[in-house]
C-alpha cells in the first residue's frame, strides 16, 4: 500500500516534465523561425544590393558604349567628308586639265576610281575636243583621252584590263608599257575613246 501511494505521488512530477518539454520545444521552434526570418531578410538584402550594383554597372557600360558608338560615327562621317572632298578636288583638277565642259568629261570619276581600285597613280591626262560621231547606228559625242599611269606591272596590267572590261562607254585604242622588271615600278600610256549618247539609235 505504501508503494502505491509513492507511485501516485510521483505522477504529477512526470506530467510537469512533459509540460516543460512542450514549452521548451515551442520556444526553440519560435527561436528557429525568428532566426530563419532574419537570415532570409539578410540574404534578400544582399541580393537587392547586388542587383542594384549590377544595374548601375550595366547603365555605366551602356553609357560608355553609346559614347563610343557616337565617336565612331563622327569619325566615319569625317572620313567620308574627306573622301568626298578629295574626289571633288580630283574631278576639278581633271576638268581644268581637259579644258572642256563638264558634260563632255563624265568619264573623270570613273578613270580615277579605276586607278584607285587597281593601285596605280594617274600622272597626266589630256583630251581632244568633243566630236559627234556615228557609232553603230547611234549618234554619240566622243572624246579622245590620252593618259599616263604609274605603278608596278601587275597593277598596270589590271588597270588596262579594267579599262577594257569595266569602263562600258569607252574603247581602249592602244596601251604602251615601259619600265623595269615584272615587279618594279613601271608606267603605261593609254589612249581611249569615251562615248556618250547624243541621239537615238537609227
Amino acid at each position: 500500500m505504501a508503494d502505491s501511494k509513492v507511485a501516485v505521488a510521483q505522477r504529477p512530477a512526470f506530467g510537469l516534465s512533459i509540460k516543460l518539454s512542450r514549452r521548451f520545444w515551442l520556444i526553440l521552434g519560435t527561436g528557429l523561425l525568428v532566426l530563419l526570418a532574419i537570415l532570409l531578410w539578410y540574404l534578400r538584402s544582399q541580393q537587392v544590393a547586388e542587383e542594384k550594383s549590377l544595374n548601375e554597372e550595366l547603365d555605366l557600360a551602356n553609357g560608355r558604349l553609346a559614347s563610343l558608338e557616337l565617336d565612331q560615327i563622327v569619325a566615319q562621317q569625317e572620313q567620308v567628308r574627306s573622301q568626298i572632298a578629295s574626289t571633288e578636288a580630283e574631278t576639278q583638277a581633271l576638268l581644268a586639265t581637259l579644258g572642256g565642259p563638264a558634260d563632255s568629261i563624265v568619264a573623270s570619276d570613273t578613270l580615277y576610281r579605276i586607278a584607285r581600285e587597281c593601285g596605280v597613280t594617274i600622272g597626266s591626262i589630256s583630251a581632244s575636243e568633243v566630236q559627234t560621231t556615228d557609232y553603230a547606228g547611234t549618234l554619240c559625242q566622243s572624246v579622245s583621252v590620252a593618259l599616263s599611269a604609274d605603278g608596278n606591272w601587275p597593277a598596270l596590267l589590271k588597270f588596262v584590263s579594267t579599262l577594257k572590261t569595266g569602263f562600258t562607254n569607252s574603247l581602249v585604242e592602244n596601251a604602251t608599257f615601259s619600265g623595269g622588271g615584272s615587279t618594279s615600278e613601271a608606267s603605261v600610256n593609254v589612249k581611249l575613246m569615251v562615248y556618250s549618247i547624243e541621239g537615238e539609235t537609227r
